[in-house]
Parts: C-alpha cells; structure tokens; sequence
C-alpha cells in the first residue's frame, strides 16, 4: 500500500512545480523584453530630440 505521497502525487507535484518556474521564467523574460524595448524608445527619443540641439551649441 502507497504511503500519502506515492510516487504518481510527487511526479505531479513535480511536474506543477516546473510548470510555475517556467510560467515565472516567461513572465520576467516577457518583462524584460518591455523594458529593453522602452529604453530603447527612450534613447532613441532623446537622441532625436538633443542631437540638433548640440549642433546649434557646438556649430
């Protein structure tokens, strides 16, 4: 007779626990796509709008 855990509950277990770090895992990866794609708004933004205005100082 299997004890409370038998091995089918703890391969379940295991398996929802994988699940929950990878569904963490994308979650972050999904974040950090967001905050490189808005630095990269940011920068491009300042750039467009400090570049020409370095030029009238400098020039």
């Amino acid at each position: 007779m299997p004890g409370p855990l038998s091995f089918r509950g703890i391969n379940l277990l295991a398996q929802a626990l994988s699940f929950r770090k990878n569904k963490k895992r994308q979650i972050a990866m999904f974040k950090h796509t967001k905050v490189r794609q808005a630095g990269l708004i940011l920068f491009a933004t300042t750039l467009l709008l400090i570049l020409p205005n370095l030029t009238k100082v400098i020039g």
